[in-house]
């Protein structure tokens, strides 16, 4: 492959090449994980709106029967 892997060493730019690489892909696997947690942070986020509307749904609901119980409670 390399002439210099044939003495059992690398070069300085096979290392230097070398260490690119292993920074190269942490960057990658580091943006990968941030992207990963924004997702999830998202997600977080879009079930937290959907529990909130349906406790606002909810509370309509409650309300507009406590309301028709009154009005029941009024003409009996």
């Amino acid at each position: 492959m390399y002439a210099c892997l044939e003495y059992g060493r690398r070069s300085v730019i096979e290392n230097a090449l070398c260490i690119i690489e292993v920074v190269h892909r942490a960057f990658f696997v580091k943006k990968e994980v941030e992207l990963m947690q924004t997702k999830e942070a998202s997600q977080e986020s879009e079930i937290k709106q959907v529990i909130r509307s349906l406790c606002m749904m909810n509370n309509r609901f409650m309300n507009f029967m406590l309301d028709d119980n009154k009005k029941a409670a009024q003409l009996a």
